[in-house]
């Protein structure tokens, strides 16, 4: 009968011969009360105490607990969600986080019942245990009382979405809500975008970033925007030009600095804003004295900070000083750095500027079945296929290069045309040229509207 074949189901799973396999989609809510049924009717409960788990007694052996999650509460405040591996959390023990050394106690304990709280009545081996103690940790941390052991943490999924927040929120308000987000959530990556500065967060979806949001907004009372990060195009000479002369002088006060400098292309390099950026000294310390030459190269950079296409960083360039005068009881570095800059921007405007796009390598894994609509869904994106591996079981790994562009939503698209079995890895690999039918798509889309862009600093 029914009671039989449960009975039976629940020792197969509890003796390790029989797994459970319950079908869920959680955007959808569906199967959610059948996978929460099969927990409950099928698993151990934390105060079976499994033999496996505890010495004879638990009060004797120190405490191992993993940090299985950190949250926030209605009011704001946050706990940590803890599992008892080892020993009883009653005793108030001092803990110590395997990972980082840091020390922290568990003076109360409770269990949670949804959105409530009750003290936890059991908290040894198998227990799930909240507390509201202040404990320097992430979710995957082990903490342990005496000798160091750590309970092997589920990796992170790697992020493949990025928006980029706008919002008025004071800076150290926003500061805290983000330092509290990263220690809720492990796998969320938050950083300041490589074109505009702003804050970034990036995710392993829409559905990840979504909850991040919820926590910023709901628990934490923070105002945003969230919209998708910019393509971070660069702009680059087009030809060679030389015998470029500033003379910089003024009076009241008196400022005086002479450079001649020459430009060509060179490539692009990475994409990061020191890559494919050269700076050459041609002339000799009677010419220009080393300290001028160095504000030479200080205004180059300035300049470099904003193209004159669409504002995008200049990358992809050599600039030669060629010559040069200064006079001794006026000119200061001050002057030089204007002249460089100065000279910079009237080289770029006689060779003209292009523009470059960064490419990345996508590696995706997907069924065998479903590798042919992958290949079109890349290469439809402007991608490259360079091969493919066969992978574990089904699987096959299909490489490409893409560019960046073309990963826009393709996470998600993936996982759409795989039925949820795609996984996919990037990484930045260089820039090329765009093509001349994108660019003009590429200047509109500029964040930088005329004399926008934020003062730069020196990055070369």
């Amino acid at each position: 009968d029914d009671a039989e074949v449960d009975a039976g189901l629940r020792r197969g799973v509890r003796e390790g011969a029989l797994a459970g396999v319950v079908m869920v989609a959680p955007t959808a809510g569906a199967g959610v009360g059948a996978l929460l049924d099969a927990v409950v009717g099928l698993l151990p409960p934390p105060s079976a105490e499994p033999r496996w788990m505890v010495a004879s007694d638990p009060s004797e052996v120190g405490l191992v607990a993993h940090h299985l999650a950190s949250r926030v509460d209605a009011d704001g405040k946050l706990y940590h969600v803890l599992r008892v591996w080892r020993g009883d959390a009653k005793r108030d023990p001092k803990l110590t986080n395997a990972r980082t050394a840091e020390h922290g106690r568990l003076k109360r304990c409770y269990a949670l019942r949804g959105p409530r709280r009750a003290v936890a009545h059991y908290t040894g081996p198998g227990a799930i245990i909240a507390t509201w103690e202040d404990l320097e940790g992430r979710p995957g941390d082990t903490w342990c009382e005496g000798e160091a052991e750590t309970v092997p943490p589920v990796a992170p999924p790697e992020p493949v979405v990025s928006v980029v927040l706008r919002s008025a929120e004071p800076e150290a308000r926003m500061a805290a809500g983000l330092e509290l987000l990263r220690r809720v959530d492990g796998a969320i990556v938050v950083g300041r975008d490589e074109l505009t500065g702003q804050i970034t967060l990036r995710g392993a979806g829409e559905t990840h970033l979504g909850r991040a949001f919820a926590v910023l907004r709901d628990r934490l009372g923070l105002v945003f925007e969230a919209i998708a990060a910019p393509i971070a195009y660069r702009e680059a000479p087009m030809s060679h030009v030389e015998g470029v002369a500033v003379v910089h002088k003024r009076s009241q006060p008196d400022e005086h600095a002479e450079i001649v400098v020459s430009v060509r292309p060179i490539p692009p390099g990475s994409g990061a804003l020191s890559a494919g950026r050269v700076f050459v000294n041609g002339v000799d310390e009677d010419t220009l004295p080393a300290r001028f030459v160095s504000a030479v190269e200080d205004g180059v950079w300035d300049a470099c900070a904003e193209g004159p296409l669409a504002s995008y960083p200049v990358a992809g360039i050599e600039v030669r000083v060629t010559g040069g005068d200064y006079h001794a009881l006026i000119s200061e570095e001050a002057h030089f750095r204007e002249a460089g800059a100065r000279a910079l921007r009237a080289a770029l405007a006689l060779s003209g500027t292009c523009l470059w796009e960064p490419w990345s390598a996508v590696s995706v894994s997907a069924p065998s079945d479903s590798v042919g609509t992958v290949i079109s869904e890349l290469v439809g994106r402007g991608g490259r296929i360079v091969g493919m591996d066969v992978g574990h079981g089904d699987a096959v790994e299909v490489r490409a290069e893409c560019p960046e562009r073309a990963l826009i939503g393709l996470a998600p698209r993936l996982k759409g045309i795989t039925g949820g079995a795609g996984t996919m890895h990037a990484r930045r690999l260089e820039l090329r040229r765009l093509p001349d039918a994108l660019v003009s798509d590429a200047i509109a889309a500029s964040p930088f509207p005329s004399g926008s862009r934020p003062k730069s600093r020196r990055t070369g």
